[in-house]
């Protein structure tokens, strides 16, 4: 038998239940929260500074794809040598923005293509 109390709304022909108000039993045990899972390459989304105001903006879903992989590449090659003396490779440049912009990851820096000084 629950524990809820049925009452009759005036102008329906319907019952109403109410749950009981009674705090939950100590005996219950409260489950772990679990851990996340790690993101994959698709749900990861990379953002570039707007010189101009200082604001963050979104790259394209398939630029931010392109610069996670190569993201996740490069750092799979730095877990791969733990020598100390291990010089990393140089990160490849990824062109972003409909080809007007270099990603380099390595200076976490996405740079005019055409017009260097900017």
């Amino acid at each position: 038998m629950s524990n809820s109390k049925t009452e009759v709304d005036p102008f329906s022909e319907t019952s109403l239940e109410f749950q009981s108000c009674e705090e939950p039993s100590l005996k219950e045990e409260t489950q772990e929260p679990t851990c996340a899972e790690p993101l994959t390459a698709e749900q990861i989304r990379w953002f570039y500074k707007d010189g101009v105001d200082k604001r963050w903006v979104e790259f394209c879903g398939y630029d931010s794809l392109r610069i996670e992989s190569a993201w996740r590449n490069y750092e799979h090659l730095l877990s791969k040598s733990n020598d100390a003396t291990f010089d990393p490779p140089p990160i490849e440049k990824i062109v972003v923005r409909g080809g007007m912009y270099d990603v380099e990851l390595d200076k976490m820096k996405c740079v005019s293509i055409y017009c260097q000084g900017i």
